[in-house]
């Protein structure tokens, strides 16, 4: 599996528990280097999702945790495809805010607006790069 936009390793850390072999890729330099400390047997490799740094058709399964809005789709979702083997699948994860608490309209409205208003499944679906988007 690869974790694209890996950060500290949060979605990594669960990968490997579950007993998956897990390639880490994070652009960010101070991110990996965390992620290399707390995970010291996993292959982390600094990269981003517009230039994955492994081979073709190398991972059975893209993930990316919460870090979807930081890729350029135009880019990274032909990548993606690169890297995934053919039967290999894409899942990206994100949060989504219960609006229905007032705490949360609250703090929303005190957060800045995230890059990349739009939901991952629109972008993935638009690219007709992979099949039917769940």
């Amino acid at each position: 599996m690869l974790d694209l936009g890996a950060g500290t390793g949060k979605l990594t850390r669960t990968l490997v528990a579950l007993g998956h072999d897990v390639v880490a890729v994070e652009p960010s330099a101070p991110m990996l280097a965390q992620l290399r400390r707390a995970l010291p047997h996993v292959e982390a490799l600094e990269g981003g999702a517009e230039a994955i740094p492994v081979a073709d058709a190398r991972a059975d399964a893209v993930l990316a945790g919460q870090a979807f809005h930081w890729f350029d789709p135009t880019r990274a979702l032909p990548e993606i495809q690169r890297v995934l083997c053919p039967a290999g699948v894409l899942g990206v994860v994100w949060n989504v805010l219960d609006e229905a608490q007032l705490f949360v309209r609250r703090l929303n409205d005190l957060l800045p607006s995230s890059q990349g208003s739009e939901e991952p499944a629109a972008a993935i679906a638009a690219s007709e790069l992979f099949g039917s988007v769940e």
